[in-house]
């Protein structure tokens, strides 16, 4: 990836004060600060099996997120014209 970074909202909230941003998770003892760990180190290992299996299989590893749905009509054909045959 070239020491590229993506950032990405997993949709969840954590108090400020406990938030440490070196470890990038939450510091408190609640049970939701708890499961808020839990949930970033699950989010954490399958992006680390999916870039491993990525690497293992040859394929280039972007951290730019790949848009659901595209925004206009280029990008429609475009993404229509890269889909390999018989999928």
């Amino acid at each position: 990836m070239s020491g590229q970074v993506a950032e990405m909202n997993i949709g969840r909230s954590v108090v400020h004060d406990n938030w440490e941003q070196k470890r990038a998770m939450s510091t408190g003892r609640s049970r939701r600060d708890l499961e808020l760990n839990k949930y970033i180190e699950v989010i954490r290992a399958r992006f680390l099996e999916i870039h491993n299996m990525l690497v293992r299989e040859g394929k280039m590893v972007n951290p730019k997120p790949a848009r659901p749905f595209p925004r206009n009509s280029r990008e429609t054909k475009d993404a229509v014209r890269c889909v390999p045959r018989g999928e």
